[in-house]
């Protein structure tokens, strides 16, 4: 069984700015909105983020998403905070909500353009850590370009899952030369089991003795 990231989103874009959400988007201002009630169609001057060509734009991504960010901007001033700001000549940014009731920035300031976290495809996995009876292997990606004022924040970098799960055989340690198995003749050489119905325990040939199971 795998062990992937469980952390997925729900069915909204995934760079809203401020705390809007939904499945349709304004390409200018990062604004999300709803469908129309009882339909999938968006609202006028949106798209709709599930027919995006550029699949990172849903954060419905199973274990390629990441949590939804906040869709705020970054490096405010002081304590000033919002999807909307302010750069003022010196370069100090001051921040603001949205104008009460409206999904609007205040008259003056401009919205902050929330992107999502982008990742690397997954490496290969990596070697088994156990040859037999139950090891682990894992994966990696990295991070290619970080969120920004408040996009989906990164994804699980590492992931793990079950490998070998089988129960370990006795193979023999000093068998002679060219020859290995679980069965070992007096002569030193070693050999395979029997062959045997489904579901009958292996046994090994005539004269030959099992060898004890060994540490994977």
């Amino acid at each position: 069984t795998r062990e992937f990231n469980t952390e997925t989103p729900c069915n909204t874009c995934s760079s809203c700015l401020g705390k809007s959400s939904g499945p349709c988007q304004n390409p200018t201002n990062k604004v999300c909105y709803d469908y129309f009630p009882t339909t999938k169609t968006c609202p006028p001057g949106t798209e709709d983020c599930s027919k995006s060509t550029v699949v990172k734009a849903m954060s419905v991504l199973g274990n390629m998403a990441g949590p939804v960010g906040d869709g705020n901007c970054h490096a405010c001033f002081g304590k000033s905070s919002g999807p909307c700001h302010y750069k003022w000549s010196n370069g100090i940014n001051v921040c603001f909500d949205f104008t009460p009731g409206t999904k609007r920035c205040p008259s003056g300031t401009s919205p902050c353009k929330p992107q999502a976290c982008e990742v690397s495809p997954w490496t290969k996995w990596t070697k088994c850590s156990k040859s037999c009876g139950g090891g682990m292997q894992t994966r990696y990606r990295k991070v290619v370009n970080p969120p920004s004022d408040g996009g989906m924040k990164c994804p699980a970098l590492e992931e793990t899952q079950k490998c070998n799960n089988y129960e370990c055989r006795g193979e023999c340690m000093d068998c002679k030369k060219g020859t290995s198995g679980p069965c070992q003749y007096k002569s030193g050489r070693c050999t395979d089991y029997r062959k045997s119905r489904k579901g009958k325990r292996k046994r090994c040939p005539k004269y030959s003795k099992e060898c004890p199971v060994q540490d994977c």
